[in-house]
């Protein structure tokens, strides 16, 4: 039996880079990289460190990212996970075509369904999905002007701590929780709250929301 875990865990990290690098290119991402690849089959968790790609013309980071991985999904072309997390990582946030919010090479919106686009579009999809997601130390670029607005706006902010629940982009009618800290300039804000991002009309309702103002 230690001869077999042996013989399969070998070639696993190289697997894990493989449907990666594949996911990241279908999603719009150029020159995947990544530094190292760990891989415990036995407690069905990834680690993946100096991962860097290019979105628009513009790096995206990720020093460390940990995961639980749902290994049944992959064959359904689903990422789907029980845990991610994610630290010291810069990364951009801007809109797509049809609207939906995209943060790097994930976007985070219901993929069309098979009357849409076809089901051999739909078949080479990627679908993403966690029930947990922890950020920490994340540098976002608003391309778009998301989350940065106002007169003193740098386009830049910083998720200090984010903690996402219960995502499934496949699903128009999942819902999610969020827990959020973001910091820009001297500013600090604190969002909580729950909605349906991939649904018609998307939404968030926030439950609790603080501002503080660094002197």
């Amino acid at each position: 039996i230690v001869t077999i875990a042996v013989f399969v865990s070998v070639p696993a990290p190289m697997i894990i880079e493989w449907y990666l690098k594949d996911w990241i290119t279908a999603e719009g991402g150029e020159d995947v990289e990544v530094e190292n690849v760990d891989v415990n089959l036995v407690a069905g968790s990834v680690l993946v460190e100096g991962l860097t790609f290019g979105v628009d013309g513009r790096k995206q980071e990720v020093g460390r990212l940990s995961a639980n991985l749902n290994w049944t999904a992959l064959p359904s072309r689903r990422l789907y996970f029980s845990s991610i997390r994610m630290a010291d990582a810069n990364t951009t946030a801007k809109y797509s075509d049809t609207g939906g919010l995209v943060l790097a090479a994930i976007a985070l919106e219901a993929h069309e369904t098979v009357e849409d686009i076809g089901a051999a579009d739909v078949e080479s999809e990627w679908g993403f999905g966690a029930d947990l997601i922890e950020l920490t130390n994340v540098v976002v670029f608003d391309r778009d002007e998301i989350l940065t607005q106002g007169p003193d706006r740098s386009n830049q902010v910083t998720i200090e701590k984010g903690r996402v629940e219960d995502l499934a982009a496949w699903d128009p009618d999942n819902k999610i929780a969020i827990d959020v800290h973001f910091s820009g300039g001297d500013h600090h804000l604190y969002v909580q709250g729950a909605g349906a991002p991939f649904a018609d009309e998307s939404g968030l309702r926030v439950s609790r929301i603080l501002q503080d103002r660094v002197r």
